[in-house]
């Protein structure tokens, strides 16, 4: 490579200004494929499914990227999709084996499934309104259901055959149980008069002959949903209110219910929805309020709000179902999203997107590896828990986490953080692997050979060190340096070399093998950001005052600086070919340099703090950027377009692909670690 002349920044500015590849002129069908993403991402943030959806099966597909596979993965997260209703899908149940499903809709009829295929078994018709409430029995061999204004019908399972037709006193019937024995059935319902207004009704028969057991009423408005306790001994009602409360009985006993009552205020809190936990001790509510809640049944006492007043769902709460073990609730709601909660700590686990309308009901399967929802989109869908539970891992380091590296298959991960500790994950499922210690401060760079065999880390001790990742042991320390942080390192592309900062501020490279030093790469403030390109020939350096080198990697010889930043240097990232280097600053700009001739490409604008991290795409085709202004961006290479945006709720370190690229690492200042998932593309 031949030494670079050194230009005078005015004058590399009036170059820049009449290169071509600075001026890129966006093609009409990338304009509008730039539309397109802009448009699907909004309609996700806003829960949107259908128009997300629409929105990216549209766009160009000959710039299809991660962006467009990850917004793609984020409004489909399903299993499975059944379809067959001609209308708006109100509710499902599992049999207790697992090995139905059954669906009651709006277009009169309940439909029973086969889980495993998905296969339609039988339809049970004959409803003269919309179906909206359905439950098995629980030896599995009869289902119950329920439509607006007619009787609780049951039907054998196997032959279809209807069993009973109960006709109560309410008219407007919503919802049906069976208690656990099998013994009774309890639906609830409302009644009018011009008199008296509008008051609820739970009735309740003998689940074998029909026959009547009890009458009961319960407040002013009508009641939508029921349940028994899994042991049989309470009977737990709730509907429009607008307190939002919940009358449960004892059993057999019927005196005046135990009323479990939200703290009052002016919003709105009708029950839409109501679960008992597989053990009984709690209860958990949908409301109208958007927010589900969680009580303790035996003391009344409200445990958990889960969402609400711009938090959680954005619409109403319409179901609730806790997973059999008790650990996580699922919620759906109007707003096109199913949400699982941490049932023990009331915190949000994960947003889930596929359904393109109102989300009415939902249900786990008995070993609760699935759940499956009922929509107005005419469709249930089938989830898989460990696979929701994927696709938008976060990692919980316990601490500021500060290094993070992939292995270079991509199967595993590597971070370090305050306190010194390294942990080892899994990258597709989250799970931790192995931890250590490291250094004995904070850990703030790592680099990981291509072989996977070492990692070199710098860390607020002021140790430089060696590891061997097989083993877990450190093999060597290159040196301990008592003054600045250090908070980059870099390690050759074959690993033999290790590249960070030295006392004096300059960067210097040590012999990966014998620990020797190399040399030295001289800065005129503190060299801070280094990077190696990938055939190991070329070495990169910025400073604490802008500056930006290059420097032959087999001697530490200079070959040129390039035009500067206005700030320190944060980042440095060669593309993969390479051809380009691009550079983040405390400026608040990334810029890109085609290596060969030295000239800036262009500056890459929009963060609205300073960048910190960038990398490339294993393709080239994209460049991540992460700021504390709490975003990530993701730019078109070829134009510098910023093609994705995506906000957190914290101030970011980091953002690092993957080497298959097909997961996005991003590091928020909140002690975890974000995975964003882009399904490889279709072959």
């Amino acid at each position: 490579m031949k030494r670079l002349l050194r230009i005078p920044l005015t004058a590399l500015v009036l170059l820049l200004s009449t290169n071509a590849l600075a001026q890129v002129r966006y093609e009409p069908d990338f304009e509008s494929y730039l539309a397109h993403i802009s448009a699907a991402s909004a309609a996700l943030r806003l829960h949107e499914t259908g128009d997300a959806k629409r929105w990216l099966a549209t766009a160009p597909e000959k710039h299809r990227n991660w962006e467009w596979r990850y917004l793609n993965a984020a409004a489909e997260q399903s299993l499975a999709v059944f379809k067959g209703h001609e209308d708006a899908v109100n509710a499902v149940a599992l049999s207790p084996d697992g090995k139905r499903l059954a669906s009651a809709s709006h277009d009169r009829t309940v439909k029973i499934r086969d889980t495993a295929t998905g296969a339609e078994l039988a339809t049970l018709g004959g409803y003269k309104a919309a179906v909206l409430s359905l439950m098995f029995s629980p030896d599995g061999r009869r289902i119950a259901a329920v439509s607006s204004g007619q009787a609780v019908r049951v039907f054998e399972v196997e032959t279809g055959r209807e069993q009973l037709a109960l006709q109560g006193k309410g008219k407007g019937l919503a919802a049906v149980a069976f208690s656990p024995d099998a013994k009774l059935l309890a639906s609830c319902s409302w009644d009018f008069t011009r008199e008296r207004g509008v008051w609820g009704i739970v009735e309740i028969w003998n689940a074998e002959t029909g026959a009547p057991v009890k009458s009961l009423e319960f407040g002013t408005h009508p009641m939508v949903s029921i349940a028994f306790s899994p042991d049989g001994a309470r009977l737990a009602v709730g509907g429009w209110e607008p307190g939002g409360e919940i009358a449960v009985w004892q059993v057999g006993v019927w005196d005046k219910p135990a009323i479990l009552a939200p703290p009052q205020d002016d919003s709105y809190k009708a029950i839409q929805s109501i679960a008992f936990s597989a053990d009984g001790r709690r209860i958990v509510a949908g409301h109208k309020d958007n927010a589900a809640r969680v009580w303790e049944t035996a003391s009344g006492k409200l445990l958990h709000t889960l969402g609400g007043r711009g938090w959680g769902h954005s619409k109403w709460v319409n179901g609730v179902a806790f997973h059999p073990n008790g650990s996580v609730i699922a919620t759906v709601s109007t707003d096109q999203t199913l949400r699982l909660w941490d049932a023990e700590k009331g915190a949000e686990l994960t947003v889930l997107h596929g359904h393109t309308n109102a989300v009415n009901g939902v249900a786990f399967s008995p070993d609760g590896k699935r759940f499956y929802s009922a929509a107005s989109d005419r469709t249930v869908r089938a989830w898989d828990l460990a696979a929701t539970a994927a696709a938008r891992t976060k990692l919980d380091y316990g601490a500021g986490v500060w290094g993070l590296a992939f292995a270079h298959d991509g199967k595993q991960l590597l971070t370090g953080g305050t306190g010194g500790k390294f942990r080892l994950w899994e990258t597709q499922t989250g799970r931790e692997l192995a931890s250590w210690d490291g250094h004995k401060e904070t850990i703030n760079a790592i680099a990981v050979s291509r072989d996977n065999r070492r990692a070199a880390t710098v860390g607020n001790d002021g140790a430089i060190k060696l590891w061997d990742l097989e083993q877990r042991r450190q093999l060597r320390v290159f040196e301990e340096i008592k003054g600045p942080q250090l908070i980059m390192i870099a390690m050759s592309p074959d690993g033999s070399r290790v590249l960070a900062a030295s006392q004096s501020g300059a960067a210097k490279v040590w012999d990966a093998e014998t620990g020797a030093e190399l040399f030295t790469l001289p800065h005129a403030k503190n060299a801070r950001a280094f990077a190696w390109s990938p055939d190991g020939r070329l070495l990169a350096t910025g400073g604490s005052d802008g500056a930006l080198a290059l420097w032959n990697a087999g001697a530490g010889a200079p070959l040129a600086t390039l035009p500067p930043h206005k700030s320190a240097v944060n980042w440095l990232a060669f593309s993969p070919d390479g051809t380009l280097l691009a550079t983040a600053s405390g400026d608040r700009t990334i810029k890109l340099f085609d290596i060969p001739s030295g000239r800036e490409l262009r500056s890459l604008d929009g963060h609205d703090n300073y960048a910190y991290s960038i990398a490339f795409s294993p393709d080239g085709a994209r460049l991540v950027s992460a700021s504390p202004d709490q975003t990530v961006r993701l730019w078109d290479v070829r134009t510098g377009a910023n093609v994705l945006t995506l906000s957190f709720d914290a101030q970011l370190y980091g953002a690092f692909f993957s080497p298959t690229g097909g997961t996005l690492a991003v590091i928020p200042m909140d002690k975890t670690v974000r995975l964003l998932n882009a399904p490889p593309r279709n072959p």
